[in-house]
């Protein structure tokens, strides 16, 4: 049972990672352009 959500679940986390990574750059540079794009 866990094997089947298991990649799904990865899949999120590793997407919320890579948001996460982007808005913690963005405020780290100043710049909000990334965010101006997704919104």
């Amino acid at each position: 049972m866990p094997e089947a959500w298991m990649p799904q679940a990865w899949g999120s986390l590793l997407t919320m990672q890579l948001l996460i990574i982007q808005l913690l750059q963005s405020r780290l540079s100043g710049d909000s352009g990334p965010l101006k794009a997704i919104s």
